[in-house]
């Protein structure tokens, strides 16, 4: 796989020197960690949330026309959220930053959209429990110390998730299944309003009710 990656990030340094020009951003990155995927076309970044079984399209943002020193690219989403693009790396490698968040993410260039993505996970109950267990499955660093066997509680679980369930029901489900952990570096987010107090996910936008976590 290093093999193949560097050959990637050799041919696209050699096609954009033949041409003279500097390599452009436009193309597919996908962060180190967090599970996000970026795909940049012209103006516009469309970002996607991928795991191994799932795929959910997130939010839409455009890039600004005005040039800011240190970076390469500036982006606002429809919520107004703002990140950009750090200017250096390499033609294969980039760091992203979030207005207000307190580091850097690493993003990666892919040679296309994960294949997970060519078809969509559906917005269902069942399907949204999918993405909150895989997404903790491949990200949650603190199972170990938590004493906790993550597949037992999501088995547990996934027996509550109907067709029927309703969006208030999957979140408290969801809330149950970490809550134990208390841990301040996660978190769940509701879009819609929900009883309780709920931090929200900077950055984050769902389908209509899907539910989400996040982990810092």
């Amino acid at each position: 796989m290093g093999s193949s990656w560097l050959s990637m990030a050799l041919a696209w340094t050699l096609v954009a020197s033949a041409s003279g020009r500097t390599p452009t951003l436009e193309g597919v990155w996908r962060s180190q960690g967090y599970g996000n995927v970026f795909e940049i076309k012209g103006p516009t970044v469309k970002a996607f949330e991928v795991t191994a079984t799932t795929c959910v399209p997130g939010f839409t943002a455009r890039r600004n026309k005005t040039t800011i020193a240190g970076r390469e690219a500036t982006f606002t989403s429809q919520d107004r959220d703002v990140f950009f693009i750090r200017a250096g790396g390499s033609s294969g490698h980039k760091l992203l930053h979030s207005e207000g968040s307190a580091s850097d993410v690493r993003i990666d260039r892919l040679p296309r959209l994960p294949a997970v993505c060519d078809h969509p996970t559906p917005d269902t109950p069942t399907d949204n429990f999918e993405v909150f267990a895989r997404t903790w499955a491949e990200h949650y660093i603190s199972f170990d110390l938590k004493n906790t066997d993550w597949a037992k509680v999501v088995e547990a679980n996934r027996s509550h998730i109907t067709p029927k369930t309703t969006a208030a029901e999957l979140f408290d489900i969801f809330e149950r299944m970490i809550g134990p952990f208390n841990d301040t570096h996660t978190l769940s987010t509701a879009r819609q309003n929900h009883p309780g107090d709920f931090l929200p996910r900077r950055g984050y936008h769902a389908p209509a009710w899907k539910k989400q976590l996040s982990i810092l």
